[in-house]
């Protein structure tokens, strides 16, 4: 006997849709005893089951053969209450990030927002939702993905026309830790706490070029850890912030590999100009190039 389970949270519920995966090796399984531990049972192949409380339970599946033989399996399930996360929009360009997996089209559903926008495998994912196919057409021209959903730790910008409050529920993920691939990465954090940019990188300040964030007044705030005042000198001269903080619900780039001339220091770089159906003209487009190919990943413990 043997199963796995999928499991959803909606903020009103949590269910669990089971999978048996039992095999007879000769002849054929009749029938399904399930309990859930939490006092419900099910005779289902294949059921879906709603906890209404977090914790953890222990789930037994006992099948039956043709031959009356039977087998069992238990597993323990562990159900996490779900999250709602507030994150404020202000008119124009927000790098945000969510410590929950949101579906883009359930969040960002009206011609509020212009656009959604995700750097992932080294390549933009964009999301249209004034736009009729959701920006298929438009990501296809450009060699682009179509944008459905972010994962938690991921970072990505949303162009807003006004100021817009949006709310995401779901179950946080258990691994808090980040995986930073060579070269750029969009990425948040996935706890509740604020942390310093020096907490954050602690033991890989060596592998790590610079790190980035969009400022409320919309400018950038930079941090260089190879740099004894961590990149405040070159941040003046720029006109940037220093960045020391990061904090839950924003979005933030990093970018790793091997470290070079503060002279050489690349920024996200600029922007593009998109241009939507039915609209004369856009504000320009937070997009950035990836520099630096994939490689050997690097966990960020929180």
């Amino acid at each position: 006997a043997d199963f796995t389970y999928n499991i959803s949270d909606s903020g009103q519920a949590i269910t669990v849709q089971f999978h048996d995966i039992s095999v007879d090796q000769d002849g054929s399984i009749k029938t399904w005893q399930w309990n859930f531990g939490d006092q419900s049972t099910s005779d289902e192949q294949n059921p879906e089951h709603v906890y209404s409380e977090p914790g953890t339970y222990t789930v037994t599946l006992i099948v039956t053969d043709d031959a009356g033989n039977t087998a069992t399996i238990s597993k323990e399930l562990k159900i996490v209450a779900g999250k709602s996360v507030q994150i404020v929009l202000d008119t124009g360009w927000n790098l945000i990030g969510s410590k929950v997996a949101l579906k883009v089209s359930e969040i960002f559903n009206d011609d509020q927002y212009l656009s959604v926008w995700k750097w992932h495998n080294n390549n933009w994912a964009v999301y249209l939702p004034s736009v009729e196919d959701k920006g298929a057409e438009y990501a296809q021209s450009k060699g682009f993905d179509v944008l459905t959903e972010i994962e938690p730790g991921e970072g990505f910008w949303v162009n807003a026309k006004d100021v817009a409050t949006i709310t995401i529920t779901g179950t946080p993920a258990s691994d808090t830790s980040l995986t930073i691939s060579s070269g750029w990465n969009l990425m948040s954090l996935k706890v509740d706490e604020k942390r310093d940019i020096s907490e954050l990188i602690s033991g890989k300040e060596d592998k790590i070029l610079s790190i980035w964030k969009w400022e409320n007044n919309n400018n950038w705030a930079v941090y260089l850890p190879g740099e004894e005042d961590g990149g405040k000198s070159y941040a003046d001269s720029k006109g940037f912030d220093l960045l020391t903080t990061i904090f839950p619900g924003e979005g933030f780039w990093v970018n790793t590999g091997s470290a070079g001339s503060i002279d050489n220091i690349e920024t996200p770089p600029v922007v593009g100009k998109v241009t939507y159906p039915d609209q004369k003209s856009v504000s320009k487009v937070a997009l950035y190039k990836a520099m630096g190919l994939a490689s050997a990943n690097i966990q960020v413990e929180m």
